[in-house]
């Protein structure tokens, strides 16, 4: 009978290499986590408002909201979602969901800021009510109805994520630069506690186009020591930025006590369209293209970045002639 040997059952521990003391896995397998504000000020300049409840008798009646929109007390949709371009909100806002995930995990919240309102979306605790609702599609009724609700106080600001405050009436800048001074201090805070550094990055008409140098880090020389770790991505509904509103909002953001860096100007062929913009940029960040060229920006400046990339251009194209 030939010899038979019997594997051994002791089990003999796998050697693992351990990643040098002197590296932080924390921040090299990490990527930054955005913070998206979204400015309307709206058609009259003054604002995101709501109006009183609409009940079915009034509806049948043929009464509409006069202004701004407002929800349905039957069925809790939105009524005339069009007014105060919330419709261009809703859109934006599917941006941060992502297939298989629900949303970004990378996106922390979604603010609409205006000169009346500030609509501030939590994303995860959004994600977790819906869900016990069973609400799994980003329909008008699932995102826009939420902040009429908990300005009603049907809903509260901690069960469903959505939190409204309210700022003064009518077109002054005061009290939205006043929020987002306070707001950029919490966000420079959270960098601060991961040992890095926060960012305000604009989608600009003139900024930097996102460039792809062959490779998935930082193409210009820099010290990597406190990396970029918070970004509040700042875009503007179909109005725009009015002349002075960005300046303001800059002033603010980067002031004492707000973000280390910026403002990283970034243009893209849809900066127009707040919700084409943020997609563009978050697949850009899905490809690891849209860190490495925010720390080129932070590092050379943007007029540098830019005559660099012209040139890299104007090299490119003498080689295929």
């Amino acid at each position: 009978m030939p010899f038979l040997r019997v594997a051994s059952t002791r089990r003999v521990p796998r050697r693992v290499a351990s990643p040098p003391k002197s590296v932080n896995t924390a921040k090299t397998t990490r990527g930054p986590t955005f913070h998206v504000v979204y400015w309307e000020h709206c058609e009259a300049g003054d604002g995101v408002n709501f109006e009183d409840p609409l009940t079915l008798e009034q509806a049948l009646d043929g009464r509409r909201p006069t202004s701004a929109p407002c929800v349905c007390k039957e069925c809790e949709g939105v009524v005339d979602p069009w007014r105060h371009r919330l419709d261009s909100l809703h859109a934006s806002f599917r941006m941060t969901a992502k297939e298989g995930r629900g949303f970004r995990e990378e996106v922390s919240d979604f603010i609409c800021l205006s000169p009346r309102k500030v609509l501030e979306y939590n994303i995860q605790k959004f994600r977790m009510y819906n869900k016990g609702l069973r609400r799994n599609v980003l329909t008008e009724q699932t995102v826009l109805s939420l902040p009429l609700l908990v300005a009603q106080k049907r809903v509260s600001e901690g069960e469903s994520g959505v939190k409204v405050s309210q700022l003064n009436a009518g077109y002054n800048l005061g009290s939205a630069s006043g929020w987002l001074q306070s707001f950029a201090s919490r966000v420079r805070n959270l960098a601060e506690a991961e040992d890095g550094v926060a960012a305000l990055v604009e989608v600009h008409p003139h900024g930097a186009e996102v460039s792809y140098f062959g490779c998935k880090q930082a193409f210009f020389a820099h010290d990597p020591q406190h990396p970029i770790r918070q970004v509040v991505l700042l875009v503007a509904g179909p109005g725009g930025f009015r002349p002075g509103e960005i300046r303001r909002f800059e002033d603010s953001l980067l002031g004492v006590g707000g973000c280390h860096v910026g403002p990283l100007r970034v243009a893209l062929p849809s900066w127009r369209r707040a919700n084409a913009a943020l997609g563009d940029l978050f697949m850009q960040h899905d490809r690891e293209e849209l860190l490495p060229m925010l720390e080129d920006l932070r590092v050379a400046g943007q007029e540098e970045y830019m005559e660099f990339t012209t040139l890299l251009r104007e090299v490119s194209s003498m080689g295929d002639q």
